[in-house]
């Protein structure tokens, strides 16, 4: 069952090892529920061990596949540094990624 879900979220853009599927908290879960219980776990403890974001970004600058990430911070760069966390306007955000393993930077 654990490759059957490992291939569903990879569709989706999920980068799992059927290894991260075998805990225990895991195992006798709906797709549905493995699914939930990732998006609200550390991408860090649960992801492929592999520079997977970091390659993509490298090859062509962009992400043409759905992948998700995980954002880790979020400041608006078009502000003084004192301000970079109030919702302001004008504003220019860089946002920290990771894949669970890379980390890349994107401005919205």
């Amino acid at each position: 069952m654990a490759t059957d879900h490992v291939i569903r979220l990879a569709a989706e853009g999920f980068q799992l090892s059927e290894k991260a599927l075998e805990v225990g908290e895991y195992q006798n879960l709906s797709f549905e529920e493995v699914r939930n219980a990732l998006l609200n776990c550390d991408f860090r403890k649960k992801t492929e061990t592999s520079p997977f974001l970091e390659d993509l970004v490298k090859q062509s600058g962009r992400l043409a596949a759905p992948i998700v990430v995980q954002l880790t911070g979020i400041a608006n760069i078009s502000m003084p540094l004192k301000r970079q966390n109030e919702d302001c306007a004008p504003r220019l955000l860089m946002l920290k990624l990771t894949d669970g393993y890379s980390k890349v930077t994107a401005i919205e």
